[in-house]
């Protein structure tokens, strides 16, 4: 079933691919709608339907999952009426986009998982055509899913700049002298984030840790008592709390062989060591 005019089928839609854009506070997804046109006869060219209006409401679920969870209304970025019917067969693009925050992109990377993902969109239309008593309209609704799987979900994610962003809003610092390895290996950790292998994340945040320590050349350096530490021996100190949880991913003695490590975890240390990479760059 596809959008209809008064008389028949206005066009068959088809959700074909998604993209995104990066905007100021904001994250534009964009669907790219097929729509198969109709072949109209017997009707002059000012007869023809035009498709004055078009907006789709968008679900997304987990591939393999059960549930469908609402995202939100994607509406058209081009001009709909454009899209008049023909004379003759052929396909025509439409693009539909939708805005959203940190927390609403946030709550799909967490319900994919490192997984992939199923679009559904329900697209609604209202199609016009001129004839001898007037305006006649149509108002009627479609279906259509596309699969997304998660190498092309990550580069939409890539477009819109979400994978710049730590999902807390902490950046990952751009590479630059003496943090250029840990950075590398943070940006490692990332990737292993992003394909949902919290354990390779983790241990990729003990590498920036300890190839931080070794740009600084700190190692073995002995902290002083607390109370008369520097800043600077505190955010060591820091660095130096943080490495037995991340060096644990990395070893499966008696003790650690029973961790679990979930995206949580994952998140957290991820965050925490790109904050000090981030302080280190002007500390």
């Amino acid at each position: 079933m596809g959008l209809e005019s008064d008389q028949n089928t206005f066009a068959e839609v088809d959700l074909a691919s998604l993209t995104g854009k990066g905007g100021l506070g904001v994250y534009r997804i964009l669907a790219n709608l097929r729509l198969r046109m109709n072949v109209y006869t017997g009707l002059k060219p000012d007869e023809l339907p035009v498709l004055v209006e078009v907006v789709a409401e968008l679900e997304v679920q987990r591939e393999g999952e059960d549930g469908r969870h609402y995202v939100g209304t994607l509406t058209s970025t081009s001009a709909p009426d454009a899209l008049t019917a023909s004379l003759y067969s052929g396909d025509r693009q439409l693009s539909l986009g939708i805005d959203l925050d940190l927390r609403r992109l946030d709550a799909v990377e967490r319900l994919r998982a490192g997984g992939h993902l199923v679009f559904h969109a329900t697209v609604r239309g209202r199609v016009r055509r001129a004839a001898a008593t007037g305006q006649l309209e149509k108002i009627s609704t479609t279906q259509t899913t596309l699969r997304v799987n998660a190498g092309t979900w990550l580069e939409v994610l890539a477009r819109v700049g979400y994978r710049e962003t730590l999902l807390i809003e902490v950046p990952i610092p751009d590479a630059e002298d003496v943090l250029a390895t840990p950075i590398d290996r943070l940006k490692k950790a990332r990737s292993a984030f992003d394909r949902g292998d919290w354990r390779e994340a983790v241990a990729g945040c003990r590498n920036a840790l300890e190839t931080l320590e070794t740009a600084l050349g700190d190692k073995g350096i002995l902290d002083p008592a607390s109370k008369d530490r520097s800043k600077h021996e505190r955010y060591r100190h820091l660095r130096r709390q943080l490495l037995p949880l991340c060096h644990s991913a990395k070893h499966d003695d008696e003790v650690t062989e029973r961790f679990v490590w979930d995206r949580e975890d994952a998140l957290a240390l991820l965050t925490s060591v790109s904050a000090v990479l981030q302080r280190y760059r002007t500390l």
